[in-house]
């Protein structure tokens, strides 16, 4: 949020080892006072375009010369848009770039509120499928500038690869690359220079809080993971903040994803009697733009994780339901923030959306694999016989839009949660917040008649008072996101649950309350269908 909005700056140099950043200090609007030290594109890896295409990032050497101008946002990574409705709303970004592995900063420019030992840090990973998005919609001006909200934290927003340049699987991909999960290594790498650098910009390493929304909170979810069943690796982790997202079914493997992989090569005339090695030089001979227009003429056109037994393990999900990831989280210590919106569902029933049970099945097995899929679709009801065409696509678009949401936030928040509870860890570090007041900043929004959709919370958890919150709204917003600031600032104030079937509530009049969770009993029944 927040990046349509002028903000008003004054330039700021900041010596970083031994090189000097040129960025800006913010100066917030009202009080007329420093808000925060912002840097946008710093790298923390080298280049991920032309040979290095597919390759897993390569860190920079340890003399690397990062003076430079870090006042504008960058290029973003090759992307199409989402097809909204049935409309094509594709539309390639003006200047793009393959190298989008850097980071933007936000530092809190009032000393007086920096605790002992430094800031906390969260670190953001953006959403958007793993298909679009960018790492500058994060905005921490009014939050750092709000006298009203005392707690604050350094941010951090990490740039990746998105779609074919982030998550191409195969064979192929593996035995030339060694690696696939491409966009997930990238987020590790710029979660390890956070952890290595960020005392030089006065945070704590020690106070990392990972988070992010809808594929940003799927991705923050596989982090941990990574951590838990690496424990050789260094534990970055201390908590994680996951807005409308949560994982409890398994991943397709690096065969399941072949046919992709095949389809891509077809669609762009690559010859299929090529080695591997040859197929993946081929591919890097395309431009970017040629590339993202191949996906969109796909029919398996998302671009996923894959369950590589190498950043995410087979065990993870068995692990899951059988209740030892749980144990294995408490050993960890970790602190789990989840949140959720009223009606998920309709945003996802408008994107992409399927007009028969043939492009249903297809739409859904882009997230998951075939026999999940006829599994997933049996838990929701057949359309009845008789119906006529349009009331055929409407129960399609539902299906979808309810299916999607289910197992992507609402089933599984629910089903994880009660499994790791049930495997022993403690409910005490769990919060959970679900938000069904429609802010002022969607009021011409097309959507604004299903309510609270997913992404729509994002204005309150950002404090988005620049982006049109009224004042009335905003002494809400500080009521009802002080709790979580607090938590990211890794304060003991707030504590957590007694049971993991209650949640806050911001209801749709603007009443902030505690309750018991209505969904949970339906959630467990759901979460059954993808038991593993």
């Amino acid at each position: 949020m927040g990046q349509t909005a002028s903000i008003e700056s004054q330039p700021y140099e900041f010596k970083f080892k031994d090189s000097i950043l040129k960025g800006i200090t913010v100066i917030d609007s009202e009080s007329g006072k420093p808000s925060s030290h912002r840097f946008t594109g710093l790298p923390f890896a080298q280049s991920t375009s032309g040979d290095h295409r597919f390759l897993k990032a390569r860190p920079l050497p340890e003399d690397f010369d990062y003076s430079g101008d870090y006042t504008n946002y960058k290029a973003q990574c090759p992307q199409g848009r989402p097809i909204v409705d049935g409309h094509d709303m594709y539309a390639y970004p003006a200047d793009p770039t393959e190298d989008v592995t850097y980071l933007n900063i936000w530092v809190p420019a009032d000393d007086s509120l920096k605790p002992e030992g430094g800031w906390p840090v969260l670190v953001f990973i953006h959403g958007g499928w793993l298909q679009f998005g960018t790492p500058d919609g994060p905005d921490c001006r009014t939050l750092h500038g709000s006298e009203n909200l005392k707690n604050k934290y350094i941010l951090v927003s990490v740039g990746y690869r998105l779609n074919i340049f982030g998550f191409l699987s195969g064979k192929e991909v593996l035995e030339e690359c060694g690696s696939v999960n491409q966009g997930f290594w990238d987020q590790r790498l710029g979660l390890e220079w956070v952890y290595d650098n960020i005392a030089k910009f006065g945070g704590n390493s020690e106070k990392i809080t990972v988070g992010g929304l809808s594929a940003g909170s799927y991705s923050t979810f596989l982090q941990l993971a990574y951590e838990v069943y690496h424990p050789q690796e260094r534990q970055i982790i201390k908590q994680v903040f996951c807005i409308s997202n949560c994982v409890v079914t398994r991943q397709k493997t690096v065969q399941e994803s072949q046919s992709q992989f095949d389809e891509l090569c077809k669609t762009l005339g690559v010859d299929e009697g090529l080695s591997g090695k040859e197929k993946l030089a081929r591919l890097r001979e395309f431009s970017a733009e040629k590339l993202v227009a191949a996906n969109y003429q796909m029919s398996q056109y998302y671009f996923r994780g894959i369950s590589d037994n190498d950043f995410i393990s087979h065990d993870l999900f068995p692990d899951i339901h059988s209740g030892k990831y749980g144990e294995l989280l408490a050993k960890k210590g970790t602190r789990l923030i989840f949140t959720e919106v009223a009606n998920e569902a309709a945003m996802y029933a408008h994107i992409h959306t399927p007009e028969d049970l043939e492009t249903l099945t297809l739409r859904l097995e882009n997230y998951y694999p075939p026999p999940l899929v006829e599994k997933i679709l049996k838990a929701y009801p057949k359309i009845s016989e008789g119906s006529s065409a349009e009331e055929k696509k409407e129960h399609i678009k539902d299906v979808y839009g309810r299916a999607s949401a289910d197992f992507q936030v609402y089933a599984s928040i629910r089903t994880f949660l009660d499994r790791i509870v049930k495997g022993g860890f403690p409910v005490d570090k769990v919060h959970r917040y679900r938000t069904e007041y429609l802010n002022s900043i969607y009021e011409n929004s097309p959507f604004k008649r299903h309510g609270v959709t997913h992404s729509f919370d994002m204005p309150l958890w950002w404090y988005a008072k620049q982006d049109g919150l009224s004042q009335e709204e905003c002494l809400l917003v500080e009521k009802w996101i002080e709790p979580v600031q607090k938590i990211l600032s890794f304060s003991s104030e707030v504590e957590g649950l007694k049971s993991p079937a209650t949640y806050y509530l911001l209801d749709k009049d603007g009443k902030i309350s505690f309750e018991k969770d209505k969904l949970w009993d339906w959630g467990l029944e759901v979460g059954k269908v993808v038991a593993v």
